[in-house]
């Protein structure tokens, strides 16, 4: 009663189909085709008697237009023609009208010559293209004309044919998830699908891609996908993979992957129809061949990638690389065939290229074939980018330092090298520091990991702090700080401190070991016998011996000979009975017999008032050794209960 008399009070101030609308918008629920409805029967009579009495004189397509669908949906009027209705419908479409399904529903069930009209409309010079209005008008019409197709009609391929690629071809740019759901669940033959595969490629490039891609899940994948069929997957009318897939994908092929394909149809092979694939297909098969070395099928998809837009398409490659949720292991001749045609693609476009474009490709594009980027690339990548732009290649190159072949990094680190100092000038302003704190910092942003092959000598023209270079120079280049006079490292007891630190708190004796060779390296250029600051001296002795005391027990004679001998040597001036503590007691003579020839070799060129310590400790290990004095046949049996130097010294204490 409400709803009436409403309704009531608006058709007494205004007549039109839009009042109503504004009226019960609040009504637009899922009961709206309800409302639609008996507002449709209520007002039905007073546009009946308007329409009905304005086309019994004209019926000129200004006359016809300047009525509404809904207007027409309520009206019945007798003596509209095919091309009547034609124009009335190329009106509502050319001004973009949209009306609910139900309306487009009532108009079409009250048109009686509507498959003429259809025929009258696709002959009509009108701009294809999608639009809400033709959504609902689709949907309606899938609901009153294809919903009624016998299954006759349903395989028929010419009545099909003339439906879709003639009376509704225009509609077909915007269908609708209801549409296309409906769609799929009739019983089309393969042939009448596949006619309607046609049509609705021929509008794909009106559709955006949200409704390309519901064309591809809501219709294809489901209908190929059904059960009830004879033919699963539309395979036995059709001869090989590329008439298979243009058959019953059309120009949605792109949409569906690898693995979609090959649910489809188990004989697909997408090898053979590399000209069809998308890009994301592409990748798709190249990660499902990525453990092999098949360089030809990599060769064979790029050559497909270069065709057109070159850029995009490899974009739209490796941005399915990253999004399958694998993670491809390519093998490096792979990889680097990979990163090679790819450079080859994107290096002339590098100029174009912002910040946000050197981010997507330097830390998602291409972070599984990176590593295979070698100095000519970065030179040409770098060469003429600002600092920011540097920076975030550099930080991409870090992401993939660990994989990088070792022949590789010398050289990238030479090519950064050059660009900060060909950029000297620029590197340090305020722009190019922004958000750099300390000169630690500017290493590891500047030269990320790299840093490491850069020489000590290198880093000192950046004028940086030399607190900042210990953290991050290798060991051998540590050890070439320590020995630079200019330095003054020498007699800076808390550089060398922190730099022996560096190197021995994470545990790996191999970097103490690269540092004390390098260390004995110079030593013997420079013909220094042994380092005079007391302090310096001291550290470096103590904080080698606590850093090798766990690897004592595994150490060979050999071993001993080499750290004892020639390692130690510049340092063993600061040896005192005490550092022998850290010297097992079970060691075999020939590894006594090393670290005494070390310590005797010293009095050879230590003073007499520096090399008391060694003096003592020279006569304490003999003691604590009498065993390797004399022949193995009179070898003392006795042993010391903690199996260190530790219980002797306490029994010599007392």
């Amino acid at each position: 009663m409400l709803f009436l008399q409403r309704t009531s009070s608006v058709l007494q101030s205004t007549s039109g189909w839009n009042s109503i609308l504004l009226l019960y918008r609040d009504c637009i629920v899922p009961q709206f085709s309800i409302v639609v409805t008996m507002a449709m029967l209520f007002v039905a009579p007073l546009y009946r008697s308007r329409l009905q009495k304005t086309l019994e004189s004209d019926t000129s397509p200004a006359v016809l237009c300047n009525f509404t669908i809904a207007e027409y949906a309520c009206s019945s009027a007798k003596n509209v023609t095919p091309s009547n209705l034609a124009t009335i419908l190329k009106c509502s479409l050319e001004k973009q009208q949209t009306y609910p399904v139900e309306v487009w529903k009532l108009f079409f069930q009250n048109s009686p010559n509507l498959e003429q009209a259809l025929d009258v409309l696709a002959g009509m010079n009108l701009n294809d293209g999608s639009s809400p209005g033709l959504s609902n008008a689709l949907e309606a019409l899938g609901e009153v004309r294809i919903a009624t197709f016998s299954q006759a009609q349903l395989q028929d391929e010419g009545f099909i044919d003339n439906w879709f690629q003639k009376k509704i071809h225009l509609f077909l740019a915007s269908p609708t998830t209801n549409f296309l759901t409906c769609l799929s669940a009739d019983n089309f033959s393969c042939p009448t699908y596949q006619v309607v595969i046609k049509a609705l490629s021929r509008q794909k490039a009106f559709m955006d891609s949200d409704t390309q891609q519901a064309v591809f899940t809501h219709f294809i994948q489901p209908f190929l996908s059904r059960n009830d069929s004879s033919d699963p997957g539309c395979i036995s009318f059709v001869n090989g993979s590329l008439n298979w897939l243009v058959a019953n994908f059309g120009n949605f092929s792109y949409l569906a992957t690898l693995k979609d394909l090959l649910a489809l149809n188990p004989n697909f092979s997408s090898v053979q129809i590399l000209s069809q694939l998308a890009p994301s297909q592409m990748a798709q098969l190249i990660v499902s061949t990525s453990s092999s070395n098949d360089t030809v099928l990599i060769d064979q998809v790029f050559n497909q990638l270069e065709q057109g837009n070159a850029l995009k398409n490899v974009d739209q490659f490796f941005a399915q690389l990253s999004a399958s949720g694998q993670v491809p292991v390519f093998q490096p001749v792979v990889r680097d065939l990979l990163m090679n045609r790819t450079f080859g693609i994107i290096g002339p476009q590098l100029k174009h290229f912002n910040t946000e474009d050197f981010y997507i490709w330097f830390h998602i594009r291409l972070v599984y074939v990176l590593a295979s980027f070698t100095p000519e690339m970065l030179q040409l990548t770098i060469q003429t980018t600002n600092c920011t732009n540097y920076h975030v290649v550099v930080s991409g190159m870090a992401m993939v330092y660990s994989s990088v072949p070792e022949d590789t990094l010398q050289g990238l680190a030479n090519v950064l090298l050059d660009y900060l100092k060909r950029f000297a000038s620029d590197i340090n302003t305020p722009a190019c520091r922004q958000g750099i704190q300390t000169d630690a910092e500017w290493i590891q942003i500047n030269l990320g990991p790299f840093n490491q092959f850069i020489s000590y000598q290198d880093l000192k023209v950046f004028n940086l702090s030399q607190e900042a270079i210990v953290s991050v120079l290798s060991p051998q280049e540590k050890a070439q700080l320590i020995l630079d006079p200019s330095s003054g490292a020498l007699e800076n007891v808390t550089l060398v401190k922190g730099l022996l630190t560096n190197l021995t708190q994470s545990g790996d004796v191999g970097k103490l070991t690269q540092f004390f060779q390098a260390f004995a390296q110079i030593n013997k250029q420079t013909n220094m016998t042994f380092i005079k600051n007391a302090a310096v001296r001291d550290t470096i002795l103590n904080l080698t011996l606590t850093a090798l005391a766990p690897e004592f027990q595994t150490f060979e004679p050999k071993d001993f000979e080499l750290w004892f001998q020639q390692y130690l040597s510049p340092v063993i001036a600061s040896f005192q009975p005490d550092s022998l503590l850290v010297i097992p007691i079970n060691i075999s003579c020939a590894s006594y017999a090393a670290i005494l020839t070390g310590l005797q070799q010293s009095l050879t060129f230590l003073p007499l008032d520096v090399s008391m310590g060694v003096r003592a400790s020279i006569q304490l290990i003999q003691d604590i050794f009498p065993r390797c004095s004399v022949p193995d046949s009179f070898t003392c049996t006795k042993t010391y209960v903690d199996g260190k130097f530790a219980k002797y010294l306490s029994l010599r204490e007392h």
